[in-house]
């Protein structure tokens, strides 16, 4: 019988993937735990959203300080009842999350004042309009490498990094669509990109808050994906 075995009273979240007997939990293992899963930061019954929560759970940052801002922001994802689903859903739910970064990545290049080609892009919603996607962003990636070969003083790293990650959503996106096999594989890279694109976008002593703040709204708004 599937028991509750945490003190919801006195837990607070920590950040990364914890041993029995740590007696710390990131929101994940804390979700498993206490439907009697056992310590699982990747139980597989809805794994973008899964995957989404891990990762916001993480930007708090390892500081044991955060921890207590990290439990404020994620306690409620601990009721939320997911249940296992359908290739067809995880994948509208990597969609989602591709147009997420899209749009990340786009304003941070803005404000940069690197490139503004992102913005034109259509709303990602089925294989054509990934491809069309995936041919833009493979293009200005193509565009970054050469810039960063000759060590352009007016592209940052950061900037390469997050094109980079958008194209490899990207591909994992366009690969299961045109598969249709599985459970899409988008999103790890897909939060390493918006990783990216939030720290260019808020000024570097603001970037967890700021981050989370923007991240936690999304996470409950991909659960709402039908």
């Amino acid at each position: 019988m599937k028991q509750n075995i945490l003190d919801l009273s006195t837990l607070k979240l920590s950040c990364g993937s914890h041993d029995p007997t740590d007696g710390e939990y990131c929101v994940v293992e804390a979700w498993s735990s206490i439907r009697g899963w056992g310590l699982n930061d990747h139980p597989d019954i809805a794994p973008v959203v899964e995957s989404f929560a891990r990762n916001v759970n993480d930007f708090y940052g390892p500081q044991t300080q955060r921890d207590e801002a990290r439990t404020k922001g994620l306690f409620w994802f601990l009721d939320v009842e997911l249940e296992t689903e359908l290739p067809e859903l995880s994948l509208r739910r990597a969609y989602a999350c591709i147009n997420w970064a899209v749009s990340d990545c786009a304003e941070a290049l803005d404000l940069r004042r690197i490139s503004h080609s992102l913005w034109g892009l259509p709303l990602i919603y089925d294989c054509a309009t990934s491809r069309e996607a995936l041919s833009v962003v493979a293009a200005l990636q193509h565009e970054f490498d050469l810039r960063w070969a000759t060590r352009d003083p007016l592209l940052p790293q950061a900037c390469v990094r997050s094109v980079e990650y958008l194209l490899k959503a990207l591909q994992a996106v366009q690969v299961d669509a045109d598969r249709w096999y599985g459970v899409p594989e988008v999103p790890a890279f897909t939060i390493e990109m918006l990783h990216w694109a939030s720290s260019l976008t808020h000024a570097e002593r603001y970037r967890c808050t700021c981050a989370t703040d923007v991240l936690v709204p999304r996470l409950k708004a991909l659960l709402q994906i039908l």
